[in-house]
């Protein structure tokens, strides 16, 4: 099922606040869907999440806003998993404002 995860940064900018991933061990072959709640003063122009598994591989998911606005809104995806991750799994979600870039690293093995 969707594990989320909320999440804090300290300082200004780009404040991504929750992710989760739906379901969070979908198996190669199998969709699953990316929500990020994040906002910014400036205005977030993207997001996106990058996967890497047990090879080393990795795959750029870019998310698009589906509720709310650019400045404090949710951003969602849905990928085909194409990467084993049996002993590594991990995505870095990253927030682009134009001015100065965010990146997130959660690790889930």
């Amino acid at each position: 099922g969707p594990q989320p995860y909320s999440l804090s940064s300290p300082g200004g900018g780009i404040k991504i606040t929750e992710a989760v991933f739906s379901p969070l061990d979908a198996f190669v072959g199998e969709n699953q869907i990316i929500t990020v709640k994040a906002a910014d003063s400036v205005g977030i122009a993207s997001i996106s999440a990058t996967f890497m598994g047990d090879d080393g591989i990795k795959v750029a998911v870019p998310l698009k806003l589906t509720s709310g606005t650019n400045k404090d809104g949710t951003w969602l995806a849905s990928w085909l998993v194409s990467l084993p991750h049996t002993r590594i799994y991990s995505a870095a979600l990253s927030a682009d404002n134009g001015q100065k870039p965010v990146i997130v690293d959660l690790w889930f093995r």
